[in-house]
Parts: structure tokens; C-alpha cells; sequence
């Protein structure tokens, strides 16, 4: 049952990620999903580090650390939106959504 549960947990996590991307293309925010793949999906993926702020805004040419940092939350709360959205998409039940969202983040370790 872990197996299983850490399969579907990848498949959401990638399928939202795979969205997000996308959202972030059409919506001409490029440099906030490059911050958030630095700093949030690598770190939390492939365990490499997050960088400091100000690194990451001359990265993704945000005028400082500041705008770097609001352009990571922003894409860290789209991110959350669309995760309930594909979880909401695997379930029969809309009132499993909270269920399956604690489960999802038992299994990826959170």
C-alpha cells in the first residue's frame, strides 16, 4: 500500500507541476516558475539547496530579494491551488479532497 501511495503521490505531484508550468507560461511568469523550480522543486526533489534570495533574483532578473521572494510565494500558492485541483480530479468523493491532501503529504514526507 506504501508503493501505491508514493506512486499516486508522483503522478499528482508531476501532473500539477506539469500544470503549473504551463499556467505560468501563458501567463507570462517564466521567471517566477524558473524561481520556484530552483527554489522549491529541486530542493524538495532532488535535494539539492535553495538558493539565497538575492542569488535567486539576479537568476531570474528580479530587481531584489524582496521581488524574488513574493514571486516565490505567488507561485507557491498557484502551486497549492492546482495540487487541490488534480487531487479533487482523483477522488469520487469531494469530501475525500482534505483526506487525500494529509495523505499526499504523509507520503512525500511533509
Amino acid at each position: 500500500h506504501d508503493s501505491f501511495d508514493r506512486e499516486w503521490a508522483a503522478a499528482v505531484i508531476e501532473l500539477t507541476l506539469q500544470r503549473l508550468e504551463e499556467a505560468c507560461r501563458e501567463d507570462d511568469m517564466e521567471p517566477h516558475w524558473q524561481a520556484f523550480r530552483l527554489n522549491v522543486v529541486g530542493p524538495t526533489l532532488r535535494k539539492a539547496r535553495a538558493l539565497p534570495m538575492d542569488e535567486l533574483a539576479t537568476l531570474i532578473g528580479a530587481s531584489d530579494a524582496t521581488q524574488a521572494s513574493n514571486m516565490l510565494q505567488t507561485v507557491k500558492r498557484r502551486f497549492k491551488r492546482l495540487l487541490r485541483e488534480v487531487v479533487s480530479e482523483t477522488v469520487a468523493d469531494p469530501g475525500d479532497v482534505e483526506q487525500e491532501l494529509a495523505l499526499l503529504r504523509a507520503s512525500m514526507g511533509r
